[in-house]
């Protein structure tokens, strides 16, 4: 019974989000996938997000951070399967007060390093002399052909040297 008015709410959510944020219909996308996005350590090659390869998971999305070996901080999110990227959504990645790499700092969508219809990449600061946590929020949305998801995700670094 509280399944069913979970995913009532999570409708009513859901049509909330397009007649607000104007998130658009898809004519290319498929079946929504199930589950909820997550906080990943791991890294992947950084491309534009324009060219849409079929991904490898069916949630709404991932979110992927990982350090690069000149220090950069990279927050990557990648649309799911049937999903893509809200673009009329006021993206923005916050780093927390007090973090060893640009500690207060806010990055919005165009301050991304790259905004495409299927992935997201931020790029932070240098933390090749810095060590620590380095913690954020990433408030982000994706959408299907029938609802925006406009989840608010923790990310974090370890920085080690």
């Amino acid at each position: 019974m509280n399944i069913l008015k979970s995913m009532r709410a999570m409708s009513v959510m859901a049509a909330v989000c397009l007649a607000l944020l104007g998130c658009e219909k898809k004519d290319e996308a498929g079946a929504a996938g199930g589950g909820e996005g997550h906080v990943a350590e791991g890294g992947g090659t950084v491309g534009n997000g324009a060219h849409r390869e079929e991904s490898d998971f069916d949630g709404p999305f991932t979110v992927e951070t990982s350090v690069r070996d000149d220090g950069t901080l990279i927050a990557r999110v990648r649309a799911g399967n049937g999903f893509h990227i809200n673009e009329q959504f006021p993206w923005a990645l916050n780093i927390n007060e007090g973090a060893p790499v640009a500690g207060g700092s806010s990055f919005n969508k165009d301050q991304a390093a790259s905004f495409g219809e299927y992935e997201v990449i931020f790029e932070v600061g240098d933390g090749s002399s810095a060590q620590g946590a380095v913690e954020g929020m990433l408030r982000m949305s994706v959408c299907n052909d029938d609802a925006c998801l406009t989840p608010r995700e923790t990310v974090s670094w370890n920085l080690t040297n």
